[in-house]
Parts: structure tokens; C-alpha cells; sequence
């Protein structure tokens, strides 16, 4: 298992998710920043018409402090759009005023930028139309934009950073495990290489020239030796089934002899374990060999 190629995965997979939630929570604190800032031009436009009332009422009316603001009125005979304060810009008021009639109403529109109408009814034939610039309620718009942005960007990397140390932290018993694995199967491996060497040498010099059935009965005892060493050194059971595979192909046992071998090899095994003092006192005797010198 590679467990490097694990950890960038769960590492991409804990990124993906961290994006995704940041992702949303950044659009939602978008959307809810601009509607603030697009709300408090509205309520500057309405302070304005308020404001105008008063200073009516009050009789305190400084035309500085209503700027691109008209009192507008409509009748079945005539129009007329007067400006209260300095108007910077031309609105289509008699348009604005039609669709929100008796009703408060507000109205965007473009105009060498974005502008904001806000119309107002004052009497049945009277209305009072203020108008705000959006630009820098646009530029308020667009930094807060930025900043969600940068900080949604920062937030998924320290979480992705964050997701790759607890990925290497929760992967750490896998790693030790197969080190454990791999220092098990080279200490195996290196007790087990006399053993083979022995093997190896016994089949070579056994199949080396014809002999009779008491010679390979030798070397068979040679081998049995040389596995109860390696038994000796070694204490899993996966060790001894890679001694019977490497005598089987060491001595190119027949298929019936490779069996029988394998059941001497297990009857070793058994007999080396302690059980009790109903242990022979002798290991078992190897199998007798059917095959003849054609086969090994």
C-alpha cells in the first residue's frame, strides 16, 4: 500500500470538502454584505426625503442639503419637475413617479454610473424624488467582495494544510505497522538464507549423479535438519511455508511428493511446538520417495 499516495489522496478529499463549505459560506456573506450596503443607500435616500419634511415644517430649509432632490407634480393638465437643491444628474422622474403612483418605491438606473431613485407621494398631486449615487456604495460592495474572497482562499489552504497533518497523523499505525511488516519479513529473510543455502545444496549434490533410494533418503534428512534450524530461528508459520516452497522448487518435487512433503514439514511444526509431555521423543520420519531420478 502506498501510503503517501493515501495521505494526498484523504489530503484532496478533505480540501474538496473544506472549499465547498467555504465556498458557501462566502457566497451567503456576499450576498448578505451587499444587500447591507444596498439597504443603507436606501434608507440614506428616504432620511433625505424625511429630512425635507422637516426642514418644510419647520420653515428651515437649506437647499444644500438636498441635492438632486425634485418636487414633482402630475395632473390631468400639466407636469412640472422642480429641482430643490443642485442636481448633478437627469432621472426619468415623470416615469418613476408613474409606476409607484401612491406608493413609496425605489428605482435603479445607469446614468454615467449607477444611481438610486427614491419616490415618495407627499399630497394627491405631489410627490418628492430623491436620488443617491451607487458608486461608492458599489466600491464598499466590491472591496467586501475582495476580502471574502482572499480570506475564503486563505481559509481553504490552512484547512488543506490542516487536513494533510491529520491525514499523516491518522495514517501514522499504518506506517508503523508495515515497517514493523518489512523489518519482520528482511529479519525472516536473512535467518532464513543458511537454511536455503543448505537446501539448495543437498537437492544440487543429490541430483548431481544417479543415486539409490537411501542416498536421496539422506539428503531429504539433510533438508529436515536444515528446516528444524530454520524452525529454530524463525516463529511463524509463514516461514516454513516458504521453506517447503523453496524446497519444492529447489528439488522439482512431482506434485504426489510435494504433498507429502508439506504434511512432513507440518508434522515438524507440530512436533516442535510444546504440547504437553505426550511429545514424541524423536521428530517425525521424512516421507518415503515414490518418484524416481527422472523426476527429481
Amino acid at each position: 500500500m502506498n501510503l503517501r499516495k493515501v495521505r494526498i489522496q484523504l489530503t484532496m478529499l478533505f480540501g474538496l470538502m473544506a472549499a465547498i463549505a467555504v465556498a458557501a459560506i462566502s457566497w451567503f456573506a456576499i450576498n448578505q454584505g451587499q444587500q447591507g450596503i444596498l439597504d443603507s443607500a436606501e434608507r440614506e435616500a428616504e432620511q433625505v426625503v424625511k429630512d425635507l419634511a422637516i426642514a418644510q415644517i419647520s420653515g428651515e430649509m437649506d437647499e444644500n442639503r438636498f441635492p438632486n432632490t425634485w418636487s414633482v407634480a402630475i395632473t390631468d393638465e400639466w407636469r412640472d419637475a422642480t429641482p430643490i437643491g443642485d442636481t448633478s444628474v437627469e432621472p426619468p422622474l415623470f416615469s418613476f413617479v408613474e409606476d409607484a403612483w401612491d406608493r413609496p418605491e425605489f428605482h435603479e438606473f445607469e446614468q454615467n454610473g449607477p444611481w438610486l431613485a427614491y419616490s415618495e407621494p407627499t399630497s394627491e398631486e405631489r410627490w418628492v424624488v430623491s436620488v443617491i449615487d451607487l458608486f461608492d456604495y458599489e466600491q464598499d460592495v466590491a472591496g467586501l467582495r475582495w476580502r471574502i474572497v482572499m480570506a475564503a482562499i486563505g481559509s481553504t489552504l490552512l484547512t488543506g494544510t490542516l487536513g494533510h497533518w491529520l491525514a499523516g497523523r491518522s495514517l501514522r499505525p499504518a506506517r508503523l505497522a508495515m515497517a514493523q511488516q518489512r523489518d519482520f519479513i528482511a529479519d525472516a529473510a536473512h535467518e532464513l538464507r543458511t537454511p536455503l543455502a543448505v537446501i539448495q545444496a543437498s537437492a544440487g549434490h543429490t541430483l548431481s549423479r544417479e543415486r539409490g533410494g537411501e542416498e536421496y533418503r539422506e539428503a531429504l534428512s539433510e533438508i529436515l535438519t536444515a528446516t528444524t534450524r530454520a524452525g529454530a530461528k524463525t516463529s511463524s508459520s509463514t516461514s516454513w511455508t516458504m521453506v517447503l516452497v523453496s524446497m519444492r522448487a529447489c528439488c522439482r518435487l512431482s506434485l504426489t511428493d510435494s504433498v507429502a512433503a508439506t504434511a512432513w514439514g507440518r508434522a515438524v511444526w507440530a512436533w516442535r511446538s510444546p504440547r504437553g509431555s505426550s511429545k514424541p521423543t524423536t521428530p517425525p520420519s521424512p516421507p518415503p520417495t515414490t518418484t524416481d531420478a527422472a523426476h527429481w
